[in-house]
């Protein structure tokens, strides 16, 4: 992996130069485009001197693992926590990478299963807030009628314990919550998969009312996002000017040339979540190839950008890593 570390800080360099690093606050003369961590991002080729399955971080026989979501723990180990889904139903796990070239040393380990009649056998799409001592997982239950549930940890999550309120928020796909300066926000996608939506709340459990942030565009002949919209994620950042600024990562579905059936993922920026602005001209800053991508879930460290996504291939997901400039 050492070349593309190589050939992406030489990449990285040309694109700070034209506006385009992953903290740029504009680029191209489009002081309307925030590009925190927009990428564009490739993925690592095949090392066959490391031991991982490059850009795989995990798979397993017969199960599909999808929706992942991570974090870089104190210690440098990378934290994921995905879905596992099998004939069965589906579960939230977590496993603990000592790097992205590398085999876990430990095995992954279970964190929610489905045992409320809300989540009908299904919880998945794990999002996590770290406030203080108090980790929060979000979740969506159930895949025939969707809805948002909360899971709580105060051991630093050796265990979480579901909220009494839930769910919190109803007719919900796929959510992502963060913590702003003064509220937490939760962005979703409606239950027919046409937009991204926002909620905002002053706490972890009351949220306000929906407002529509991002639509697919249904039926646009060429666009990623022409069959509908899944997985949003949004990151908050702060520029060195003191400058607030948001992204919205999401898979768009379109199609193929062929028909077939593909993702691919996009971004949007904005500075005050309310106008938003296309990166790219609207194509994906991932271009996912055939086996599709799904998923989003950025980790933007200084400057380092991730992209955890899942992949399926042979029939079943699998959880990969992308890298920005």
């Amino acid at each position: 992996m050492m070349h593309l570390r190589i050939t992406l800080a030489l990449v990285a360099l040309s694109l700070q130069a034209c506006g385009l690093g992953p903290f740029a606050e504009s680029g191209g003369g489009d002081d309307s485009l925030p590009q925190s961590g927009a990428g564009p991002y490739e993925f690592a080729p095949p090392d066959f001197e490391t031991p991982a399955d490059e850009p795989y971080i995990l798979a397993q026989p017969v199960v599909s693992l999808t929706d992942p979501t991570g974090r870089l723990l104190d210690d440098g180990r990378y934290e994921i926590f995905y879905t596992r889904k099998d004939s069965e139903g589906s579960e939230i796990w977590r496993v603990r990478l000592e790097s992205l070239d590398a085999l876990p040393a430990e095995p992954p380990e279970l964190v929610l299963e489905a045992s409320l009649d809300w989540e009908e056998g299904v919880v998945r799409s794990p999002t996590l807030v770290v406030e203080g001592s108090e980790l929060f997982l979000y979740y969506q239950g159930s895949d025939e009628n969707p809805s948002v549930g909360l899971a709580r940890s105060s051991d630093g999550g050796l265990s979480f314990q579901k909220d009494p309120a839930n769910p919190l928020v109803s007719a919900a796909r796929d959510p992502d919550v963060i913590v702003g300066e003064e509220t937490w926000l939760m962005v979703y996608v409606d239950p027919a998969g046409e937009e991204v939506l926002l909620r905002e709340g002053v706490g972890a459990t009351a949220f306000g009312e929906a407002r529509s942030l991002v639509r697919a565009r249904i039926g646009t002949a060429n666009a990623f996002d022409s069959v509908g919209i899944r997985g949003p994620a949004l990151r908050r950042q702060v520029s060195s000017a003191g400058r607030e600024h948001f992204g919205l990562f999401y898979a768009g579905e379109g199609t193929t040339s062929d028909g077939d059936r593909i993702s691919s993922i996009g971004y949007q920026g904005s500075f005050d979540l309310q106008e938003w602005a296309a990166f790219l001209d609207g194509e994906p800053i991932l271009e996912a190839g055939p086996a599709g991508a799904g998923g989003p879930a950025p980790l933007l460290d200084g400057t380092k950008s991730l992209l955890f996504i899942h992949q399926r291939r042979q029939g079943r997901g699998r959880l990969a890593v992308a890298f920005g400039p």
